[in-house]
């Protein structure tokens, strides 16, 4: 009888797979089994300076830089069955699009029949070269983005999937409904969100505001103003220069971490309803002192740093 059992729901369970596969195609997924591929390849004229510009309604997109001056796009498609005849019905009804000005580049990837991605198990991958002085404008309705080495501002938005960037020269402004952040060293500014995801950042010279509503935040070597909020999870924060605006780190569920360069200046203020707040540098204390909260100047005064946890310990060093 237990055997029995055990075999029912591994079935049930293959099934269930199966099924949100077969209902899935508004983004890339793990799909398994056989396929069939077919491959796009397109080389466009481009410029220092221009814009890639891609929308798709599937996929997830790769971007590497060369030191050419053409955009490069290869385009593979990827249907998940054992015919041949499906697999170009399939292929048939996704069309990529292609544009270029000489200087700027539109790519599109759109169903002629949207209601097909609840039908088919296909996924889309975008591998594209751009020139290395160049700007992104990247949309997916599902899928994660990628960015090597670049100098030019990114903007990239996938409706489920994760975002990495590598080294850039530019602002980063980056969304994703579902997945984590991870940013590499950005000469410039990162507005970074996620609905569910953790956020990285290794290193940045501009202003950073991240955002998730589920996953820690660790924000490392910033040379700006900071401001960091997760719906759950812990804050690591590391300064390497004063502060010229007010900051903030709020988390509803985790610890907070600030790391701050000697003689910084500012005016604190820091809470946990559940934990402890402990401060390693100089510290003028306004009010009174209580584990749970710490409010007070350093070294003279200056923005207004906030830090603020609904559980989880606060803790303020320097580096």
């Amino acid at each position: 009888m237990i055997m029995k059992k055990t075999a029912t729901q591994i079935l049930l369970a293959l099934a269930a797979v199966i099924s949100l596969g077969g209902c899935a195609g508004s983004g890339s997924f793990a799909f398994m089994g056989p396929k069939q591929e077919k491959t796009l390849e397109k080389t466009l004229p481009a410029a220092a300076g221009g814009t890639l510009r891609l929308e798709t309604d599937l996929g997830s997109v790769k971007v590497t830089s060369h030191s050419g001056t053409d955009v490069v796009v290869t385009t593979t498609l990827q249907a998940y069955t054992r015919s041949e005849t499906k697999a170009e019905e399939w292929f048939d009804q996704f069309d990529v699009a292609f544009q270029s000005n000489e200087k700027d580049v539109e790519v599109t990837g759109r169903w002629k029949d949207r209601s097909l991605w609840r039908k088919v198990r296909m996924n889309v991958n975008y591998n594209i070269q751009v020139p290395e002085e160049y700007h992104l404008d990247i949309a997916t309705s599902g899928g994660s983005i990628s960015v090597s080495d670049l100098r030019g501002g990114v903007k990239m938005h996938t409706s489920g999937g994760s975002i990495t960037v590598g080294d850039l020269e530019g602002e980063v402004d980056v969304h994703t409904s579902g997945g984590s952040i991870s940013i590499g060293k950005v000469r410039g500014g990162v507005l970074a969100r996620t609905s569910g995801g953790s956020i990285s950042v290794n290193e940045a010279d501009g202003p950073v505001d991240v955002k998730t509503s589920g996953g820690s935040i660790r924000l490392k070597n910033l040379r700006n103003n900071v401001n960091a909020r997760t719906s759950g999870g812990s804050i690591h924060a590391d300064l390497n220069s004063q502060l010229n605006e007010p900051a903030e780190l709020r988390t509803s569920g985790g610890s907070i971490e600030l790391s701050v360069p000697p003689g910084f200046k500012a005016e604190l203020d820091a809470e946990t309803s559940g934990g402890r707040v402990t401060c390693d540098v100089p510290i003028t204390v306004r009010g009174s002192i209580h584990k749970t909260h710490l409010r007070g100047t350093l070294n003279g005064g200056g923005p207004l740093v906030t830090l603020h946890t609904s559980g989880g310990n606060v803790r303020i060093s320097e580096h």
